[in-house]
This record gives C-alpha cells, structure tokens and sequence, in this order.
C-alpha cells in the first residue's frame, strides 16, 4: 500500500503561499529525506522528464504549442516553471521502466545477488498533471494488486512522493476527458502546487493531500 493512501496518514486542508524562490527548499527538503527528485527540464528540443539536481534545472520561460503530429517549445512572456502542457513522456517511465535488473549471479562463486526489489529508489515526482495522478492511479490497480503484481513497479511506487501541479495552460492534445478529470487534482498526491505568474510576481498555492506531505512542506517558507 502507497503512504498516500493510509488511513493514519491525516492530509492538511490548508494551503500555503510559497514564492518561487523558494523552491531550492522544496529540493533540500526532499533530498533530506532521501528522494531523488524528477521532474521537467528542457533538453533536446522538448521538455522531457529526467533526474533533476536542482530547481534551476526547471523550464523556466519556457511553453511548448502542440498539435496533431505537432510539438514545438517555445518561449514564454514570464518565467514560469509548469507553464506547458502534459509532454511526450510519461511518468510510467519512471515507475515502471522498460528495463530493470532484479538479480545477478556470478558463475565462479555461485552467488546470487538481488537486483532492484531488495532496495527501489525513492524519486519525488515533481509536475506530475492530474491527467497523470489519474493514470498512475490506474497502473497502481493492474500493477500492485493480485498474485500478477509487478515487484519492481510496487517497490518504486510504495517509495515515490507525488508532487502535482494543476494545470494553467490547455494544450491541443491533452486528456483531461478521457481520464475523467480536469486541470485541478483532487486525490493521489502528496503536495498539490497552482502556479500563479500575474502581476509580475511568481509564486505557488501549495496544499498537502498526506500527512508525508505536510511533513515536507513545513520545511519550505511559506
């Protein structure tokens, strides 16, 4: 069972203010609890999902015009980090990855090592759409449930702190319809961010949905 999901873990129903500048916290705060965050950053002409090292790897400025066959950055009037629309990957990527080394065995000794089930990374998965909470919320039922669950997608997923960002910006292609949501995210997070550029200042809504949630956020200023 996910964190997110114990009935112990009571989430905070007050949202807080916290400026852009203070998202380094936020990566100081998850890395101190042993999470590898990732999240979108820019890298070979699209906004893609990757390990991120810190905030300023972020797409700041950066928006992306999508259509049918159509995927193409381009630069924003502001600097705000989420201000694209869902990308051309998943977080499934992260979750569930296509490859994954579960033992080894040496042929001189006889030994066998476990792999990734004995000890899953932890990630913070930050900028994950709601569109997306949605569809992990799915994988979740097929993969982690039954005598068919998968042990390396429940060992990352049991160990993964989910970030959303609700959603400020349409794209063309998005899914909100198919996946029975909309651009704000009601359940399946940890923390909950709404970015806000207007008047020239940038800054977050932030609210907590677990008590690991709240936990972290009291660690950022706010």
């Amino acid at each position: 069972m996910h964190p997110s999901d114990d009935p112990a873990r009571e989430p905070s129903d007050k949202a807080v203010i916290v400026d852009a500048e203070e998202l380094p916290a936020l990566f100081d705060a998850l890395r101190g609890r042993g999470y590898t965050v990732v999240g979108p950053t820019v890298r070979d002409g699209a906004i893609v999902v990757a390990e991120l090292a810190s905030a300023a790897e972020l797409p700041f400025g950066w928006g992306v015009e999508t259509e049918a066959g159509r995927y193409r950055l381009r630069e924003r009037s502001d600097t705000a980090a989420f201000g694209h629309s869902a990308g051309p990957q998943s977080w499934k990527s992260v979750l569930h990855p296509a490859r994954a080394r579960l033992w080894s065995a040496d042929r001189v000794t006889g030994t066998m090592e476990a792999g990734e089930a004995a000890e899953p990374p932890r990630y913070a998965l930050l900028g994950v759409r709601p569109c997306d909470v949605r569809a992990v919320g799915i994988l979740d039922q097929v993969l982690t449930g039954g005598q068919h669950a998968d042990p390396v997608y429940r060992g990352r997923r049991d160990g993964a702190f989910i970030i959303a960002v609700e959603c400020t910006e349409p794209g063309a292609t998005c899914f909100c319809t198919s996946m029975g949501c909309g651009p704000g995210v009601e359940s399946g997070f940890d923390l909950a961010m709404t970015e806000l550029t207007d008047a020239g200042d940038h800054r977050f809504v932030v609210r907590a949905g677990t008590a690991a949630g709240a936990d972290v956020l009291a660690d950022v200023p706010s």
